[in-house]
């Protein structure tokens, strides 16, 4: 996992995958049955406009991940 980002009726989870992509997963808070939102993008397209601090933290995921 790579965030976690706590909003008023959702949680978002930001989570890297096989090294190759991100999925991006908003869960209801307060609606256990309405279902989550999930997005997949590619890891190149992710790391376009990231800020340097975020690049660091994804290399330093990748390493662990192949670890």
């Amino acid at each position: 996992m790579l965030h976690h980002i706590p909003e008023q009726s959702e949680d978002i989870f930001v989570l890297l995958i096989s090294g190759s992509y991100i999925l991006n997963i908003e869960l209801n808070r307060f609606d256990a049955q309405e279902e989550p939102v999930i997005e997949r993008v590619e890891l190149n397209d992710y790391l376009h406009g990231l800020s340097k601090i975020h690049q660091i933290q994804i290399a330093v995921a990748l390493d662990l991940a192949r670890a």
